[in-house]
């Protein structure tokens, strides 16, 4: 049983894509929570259950408060100077793309 740990803090990366994930969030299996965007969206949790969400200021609205209002966990983000995701292209300039597989 997963309360057994004990635990301090559980950091679930997406609470919204998995019905099980949703059901773990809601059992308060540590004192801290923490959502984050592993699909950018609340959880729509209670406060005193999921405390935090953790999102990248890059992708939020300018204004900490406007961004806030859209969830119900506190928001804390990470700077919009650091590269919070990687992405390297899979095409080569001037290769064909094939538009079955997009390789």
């Amino acid at each position: 049983h997963i309360e057994s740990w004990e635990m301090d803090i559980i950091f679930y990366l997406d609470l919204t894509m998995s019905t099980y994930a949703r059901r773990l969030g809601m059992q308060r299996l540590a004192p801290v929570q923490i959502n984050s965007i592993g699909h950018p969206i609340t959880s729509g949790h209670d406060r005193s259950i999921i405390q935090y969400y953790i999102s990248w200021a890059a992708a939020e609205l300018p204004s900490l408060e406007e961004a806030q209002s859209h969830y119900t966990e506190e928001l804390l983000l990470l700077p919009s100077d650091i590269v919070y995701q990687y992405y390297e292209p899979r095409v080569v300039a001037g290769e064909q793309v094939f538009p079955i597989d997009g390789q």
